[in-house]
């Protein structure tokens, strides 16, 4: 389903939006012609997180999780088998702990779909040279989201930048070509309602880059991770926290 969330201005439909300064390690949002100009719309919200690229060993968000808030409710939780795709774990999490969560996993280059994390644990293999294919989202008490991916060979999905894919809360979202050996380089996503952040670990020495931020209200209402240039930087693992 072709994404309505975000309104265009005329002229060049990717230019950059006023107010928001693309990061060099992002490069700009590519358009469908691979190129590095960012897109023009009529945003909704303002970039709430800073957007120079970081080299680190962990992001943020991900050192919360390590801190014991981004695992998958603990064994001792009623659950009547381990959760095997984002939707089952949203929704085990969500009813032991009412509230906003994402949970999501990844499909990894040479190894297929991981078992799903949620609220800032990390999806993916950090320095493995196996980049990800595709990302399965789930969200609660965000009134759903919408993601598009931008892929290593062909570009951003559903024909443009602004074609996203949308899931309510509790279904699953995917995003990428889970299986076909195409490796994501990029994305951007939203939720309904509330704040979504990520962060993405990108190859060729560039590691962990700062945690991006999109809030219901704001300019823009969507956040931008990975990398747009041409060179081999590819998405091998993700974070996302609402």
């Amino acid at each position: 389903m072709g994404h309505t969330g975000h309104s265009e201005q005329s002229g060049d439909p990717l230019a950059a939006p006023q107010g928001v300064t693309v990061p060099t390690t992002h490069s700009s949002i590519p358009t469908d012609g691979h190129t590095s100009s960012s897109p023009s719309v009529s945003p909704t919200r303002t970039a709430t997180a800073s957007a120079t690229a970081e080299h680190r060993s962990a992001p943020k968000v991900a050192a919360e999780a390590a801190a014991g808030q981004g695992a998958i409710p603990a064994s001792s939780e009623k659950r009547t088998s381990p959760p095997t795709t984002a939707a089952d774990a949203v929704a085990q999490r969500a009813a032991a702990h009412p509230g906003r969560h994402i949970c999501y996993r990844a499909y990894v280059s040479e190894v297929g779909w991981e078992a799903p994390v949620c609220d800032g644990g990390v999806a993916g293999e950090t320095g493995k040279n196996r980049p990800i294919e595709a990302v399965e989202l789930s969200t609660a008490g965000t009134s759903g989201n919408e993601a598009n991916a931008y892929m290593a060979s062909s570009g951003w999905q559903g024909g443009g930048a602004w074609n996203w894919k949308g899931a309510a809360n509790g279904q699953n979202l995917v995003i990428g070509n889970p299986g076909s050996g195409a490796a994501m380089r990029a994305f951007m996503t939203s939720v309904k309602s509330g704040t979504i952040c990520a962060n993405t670990y990108v190859s060729s020495n560039v590691g962990w880059q700062s945690t991006q931020c999109g809030s219901s209200g704001a300019k823009p209402d969507y956040l931008f991770c990975g990398s747009a240039d041409k060179t081999a930087k590819l998405i091998e693992a993700v974070v996302f926290r609402v």
